[in-house]
């Protein structure tokens, strides 16, 4: 079925330093990503660089919306966004926000790009920025999965006019508020499309404890039981790559964001040295944040996935064994209380005196229930006294043929010894009687 996918990030120049390595990777170019993107060859004027990605397959369509008044030049991929580059002198700083967004596969591929713009043209071309939107569909030779319908969206972090993008930044779009609204936004819109388009799937924005919990109030066990599970992690394409070769992904530590002073009242959060420490240890007075994915990924991303799905096969498992034994003991109850239901409306028909008979007709049936418990387990008893009869009579035969056999072994023992003394007995009568 359908899944909410809503992924944002801001693609930055600063680059990403390994914290066990040293590593660095260079940060993002706008031109270059639009490219990527868009599978298209585009001129880098700031790093003096033609990108191609026409190789790479995978798009389905790729258009640029401009809002109202907006100069038309800016529908130009490649001017739009080295006119972004122009704007940006820092090293590090912000040059687009990109949002990832994946499509329902119960779709068409119209009925995507139709959702897609709607949602483009009322959440952010509306507000005065230019999207740069490209679809993307599963490609079977690299191993996608066949749902895997999504888009990539690239905003400008200017307002655009009749003669460019503004200079200052509208920082109004940063508001963690107005992206909620998006994302509950987004929800909206994939939800009326699949409904318009006669689907039963829906999608859901929040979390699934928060589902959960929703489910459990209005008293949808069934749905509070499918939500009662970890929620998976993204595993990004490199990951999924390394992991088809059958070789072992392996996540890093890097050095993130801008160079910060170290602070020396924190000594929790950076670690407090003496200023006088400080200048033996000649320690940097400036550092960057750490973002640890081994700790977060315990190894790999993979690895961590499936431990997930096994955790989650565990509990559901957990889960049904539980529900088991309630259903086990409602299905006793329910059969104790039908009897009392039945004992009870048949005594208020029958009246009291039928309830004196049903109470006589018990008793009478519980005293037959002992005596025959009483006559097995009589017979019980005499079986198990034959048995050690038997068991007795049996050592007794044993017995018995043992001293048979020997007496015979001891007959043959004796008839031995008197063979030789009959022979000699019988020479010695022949003659006598000769003489």
């Amino acid at each position: 079925m359908a899944s909410y996918h809503f992924a944002v990030q801001v693609l930055r120049r600063g680059s990403k330093v390994d914290a066990r390595t040293g590593e660095t990777r260079p940060g993002a170019s706008a031109v270059a990503a639009a490219a990527y993107r868009a599978r298209t060859v585009l001129t880098d004027e700031r790093r003096g660089v033609v990108q191609d990605y026409r190789h790479k397959g995978g798009l389905q369509h790729a258009e640029i919306m401009l809002p109202d008044g907006a100069a038309q030049w800016l529908g130009d991929r490649e001017k739009l966004w080295n006119h972004v580059e122009a704007l940006e002198t820092r090293k590090d700083a912000q040059l687009a926000r990109e949002i990832n967004l994946a499509l329902p596969h119960e779709l068409t591929d119209a009925q995507r790009i139709a959702l897609v713009r709607q949602f483009v043209g009322s959440e952010f071309v509306s507000r005065g920025m230019v999207a740069d939107i490209a679809w993307h569909k599963p490609v079977a030779e690299h191993g996608d999965d066949p749902r895997n319908y999504h888009a990539h969206i690239m905003l400008t972090l200017r307002q655009a006019t009749g003669s460019g993008l503004r200079r200052v930044k509208t920082r109004e779009w940063n508001s963690r508020e107005l992206l909620g609204e998006w994302r509950e936004a987004w929800r909206d819109h994939q939800n009326s499309m699949l409904r318009e388009a006669g689907h039963s799937a829906r999608v859901d924005h929040r979390s699934l404890a928060e589902q959960r919990e929703e489910a459990v109030q209005r008293r949808d066990f069934r749905q509070a039981a499918r939500l009662d599970r970890l929620p998976e992690i993204h595993v990004g394409p490199r990951a999924r790559k390394i992991a088809q070769r059958q070789a072992v992904p392996e996540s890093h530590a890097w050095l993130v964001g801008p160079r910060r002073p170290r602070r020396q009242d924190d000594p929790h959060r950076f670690g407090f040295v003496h200023p006088i420490v400080r200048e033996t240890m000649r320690v940097e007075a400036y550092e960057r944040r750490t973002l640890d994915y081994r700790r977060i990924d315990q190894g790999s991303r993979v690895d961590r996935l499936s431990q997930i799905h096994a955790g989650n096969d565990r509990r559901l498992e957990d889960w049904l064994v539980r529900k088991e034994r309630q259903l086990a003991r409602l299905s006793r109850k329910l059969d104790r209380w039908s009897q009392d239901l039945a004992f009870k409306l048949e005594g208020q028909v029958g009246g009291r005196k039928y309830r004196w008979l049903r109470a006589q007709k018990a008793a009478a049936e519980k005293a037959e229930r002992e005596r025959q418990r009483q006559k097995l387990a009589a017979r019980a008893r005499r079986l198990q006294l034959i048995r050690e009869l038997k068991a007795e009579l049996e050592l007794v035969f044993i017995a018995a043929r043992g001293g048979r056999e020997a007496v015979l072994a001891r007959q043959r023992q004796i008839a031995a010894w008197r063979k030789p003394m009959v022979r000699g007995w019988e020479r010695d009568r022949g003659e006598g009687r000769r003489r």
